[in-house]
């Protein structure tokens, strides 16, 4: 059984403004909030390796296998357009030879590929299926949302929604009244959900588990309120 542990964390970083002040004609706050949602998808980083003395039979090699890879993703129900492509490279490369202090020169093929899984259950079959494919090596997962814009969209509302409440409370206490406002910073997103190296041991023919993290959204902005 391979078994692949994930902790997940997203971070919607507005500003980088944490400073709560009053000046003569403004009130200066940042509001923050986080919403939270179970991942619903993944994507499977893999790549299809092969080397020969030829760059013909390397080439070769390596069409077969993604040929291999792509009937046992349809065999699974998968998409085809759910393999995509990310790099293709193709080059010499000196490998050591046994019982030598001398190298000899062979040529390589890296085909590069993300496979998206829209159904977590089928993961752990996937990751045990893609061992019957020589030359596939998966450099690891990430788990995703499908309504991660709507649940970045609602954590900035929220955080809107806390700043001015900061903006109300200061204002009180400061006995001035808040007019309107002055300056807002726009949404935009720094970060991403981690993509963890799976740690894998076979151990059975049981299906790959998977322990997959709570995806925790949060959003921060500063906001500027004019008073009077």
């Amino acid at each position: 059984m391979i078994k692949i542990m994930l902790a997940l964390v997203l971070f919607v970083a507005v500003s980088a403004q944490t400073a709560e002040a009053v000046t003569g004609d403004s009130i200066t706050v940042t509001g923050s909030s986080s919403v939270s949602a179970p991942a619903d998808q993944a994507d499977l980083q893999l790549s299809i390796n092969t080397i020969n003395r030829s760059l013909k039979t390397a080439v070769a090699a390596n069409a077969n296998a993604k040929a291999e890879l792509e009937k046992v993703i349809g065999s699974l129900g998968l998409k085809a357009e759910d393999l995509r492509t990310t790099n293709y490279w193709m080059g010499t490369r000196e490998d050591p030879i046994s019982n030598s202090t001398k190298t000899r020169k062979m040529q390589a093929v890296n085909h590069s590929l993300s496979l998206k899984l829209r159904d977590l259950r089928l993961v752990g079959k996937v990751v045990d299926r893609l061992v019957e494919v020589s030359g596939v090596e998966m450099s690891g997962v990430s788990f995703s949302s499908s309504k991660q814009r709507t649940l970045a969209n609602e954590a900035s509302k929220l955080a809107v929604a806390d700043a001015q409440e900061q903006a109300n409370i200061l204002a009180k206490a400061a006995g001035v009244k808040i007019s309107g406002v002055r300056e807002i910073t726009s949404p935009t997103s720094s970060g991403g959900i981690r993509s963890m190296e799976a740690r894998a041991a076979m151990a059975g023919s049981a299906d790959t588990s998977i322990e997959v993290g709570e995806l925790q959204i949060s959003s921060s902005i500063m906001m500027v309120f004019k008073i009077n």
